[in-house]
């Protein structure tokens, strides 16, 4: 049994016990780390998730040379216990999402569809990781997202969107999930569905409004909204009420 971690604390064998014993024994000295300040009461905390369900206690840093032997299988995927994400941090950044895909299985399918959530560094695309919204540990706002409000986390990276705008865009400024499905999509652009389809959930009554010279409406045409309403997450144009400009 390893010392205890703390002037007459005996840690004990996280590994036989109790959800709530086990973390108790780790808080003794990760309380005070920013990552798990929300810890406590939150929605793991409250479903007796253990540390030791997403973390390994006895974390070796391997080198690059054996890495492909110290993997733990996970389902389809595996735990790469070499490059960790922090100091603190007992996982990798490339296997985040299966440690989260073993309870959140639900979410297995969007991650394989074909629109995704990607971005950009200076040298190559990477993918987003469920830490890159959620804090596992707790947080502040609801499904454990990283900001106050499922909004917030989307302008830490789509500023541009947040306006204020001349012109709002309603469903927009209440959620970005009315349009957007942040899982994956088999649609362009995370939609929830195809563009024009999305549109006429609430703009059923513009089809008469929209008809070609052919006599047709723009629609039986497959032509998209955002063709001429490019700006549809807000406008600050003078002439941009209907979010062509």
């Amino acid at each position: 049994m390893s010392s205890p971690t703390k002037s007459g604390a005996d840690p004990g064998n996280p590994a036989k016990s109790t959800a709530s014993q086990a973390n108790e024994s780790c808080l003794q000295c990760h309380s005070r780390d920013r990552y798990i300040s929300n810890w406590r009461g939150g929605k793991h905390d409250r479903n007796d998730v253990s540390c030791l369900s997403c973390h390994s206690v006895h974390h070796t840093k391997f080198s690059q040379s054996i890495a492909a032997s110290h993997k733990r299988s996970v389902g389809n995927g595996s735990l790469d216990l070499t490059e960790v994400k922090s100091p603190e941090s007992m996982l990798s950044s490339l296997t985040v999402d299966e440690t989260c895909l073993r309870c959140h299985s639900d979410k297995r399918k969007a991650f394989l569809q074909r629109s995704t959530h990607l971005f950009r560094t200076e040298n190559k695309i990477a993918k987003m990781n469920c830490a890159s919204c959620h804090n596992p540990h707790g947080g502040e706002g609801p499904k454990m997202l990283q900001s106050r409000t499922l909004n917030e986390t989307c302008f830490q990276c789509h500023a541009e969107k947040r306006g204020p705008f001349l012109w709002e865009h309603a469903p927009v400024q209440e959620s970005c999930m009315t349009c957007h499905a942040p899982h994956g999509s088999n649609n362009a652009a995370l939609l929830t569905r195809r563009t024009h389809q999305l549109c006429q959930v609430c703009h059923i009554n513009m089809l008469a409004r929209h008809q070609t010279v052919a006599g047709f409406d723009v629609f039986t045409f497959n032509r998209s909204c955002v063709n001429c309403h490019s700006q549809i997450h807000g406008s600050n144009h003078p002439s941009g009420k209907a979010f062509t400009r």
